[in-house]
């Protein structure tokens, strides 16, 4: 399987975790790892599996990861497995970024895999708590095993 992992990261929280995502996918697939500002709509044509991740902001997915879902056509990509990820702080009123970016992919035809997965950082702008990096391994884990049952 080739999946691509898509993610925007302003304090590097969001990326630490996308790449431990793709060590989790990387026993069984072929994992490419791009910033939504260097990803193209090739990557996601060609990946069977395509994960996008951005932090929380404001209840919403960050300034970058609209502008990379703006530029994706609504329904291109009709069935192709996806998955959603974020980061936030958990506390009132937070929101989560992973549940907009669900319903992005789902506008433009993805499939959602599993429910959308948000990992959590100490304080605002980090560091990650701890064992949420083992908990982004194990849901890169996941994400192979449903795949193959796919």
């Amino acid at each position: 399987m080739r999946a691509v992992i898509v993610y925007d990261s302003v304090h590097g929280n969001t990326e630490k975790v996308a790449r431990a995502i793709a060590e989790g996918l990387a026993e069984t697939s072929e994992v490419v790892v791009r910033k939504v500002a260097e990803a193209e709509t090739d990557d996601l044509i060609s990946a069977e599996l395509v994960l996008a991740g951005s932090p929380t902001h404001a209840w919403n997915m960050s300034r970058a990861s609209l502008e990379f879902f703006q530029r994706i056509s609504y329904g291109a990509f009709d069935g192709k497995l996806a998955a959603a990820f974020d980061t936030r702080f958990r506390g009132p009123l937070t929101g989560s970024a992973a549940g907009r970016i669900s319903r992005a992919l789902q506008k433009r035809g993805f499939r959602l895999m599993l429910r959308p997965e948000s990992f959590f950082v100490a304080h605002m702008q980090g560091p990650l708590r701890e064992g949420e990096l083992e908990r982004a391994r194990a849901f890169g884990g996941r994400l192979a095993a449903e795949f193959v049952r796919a």
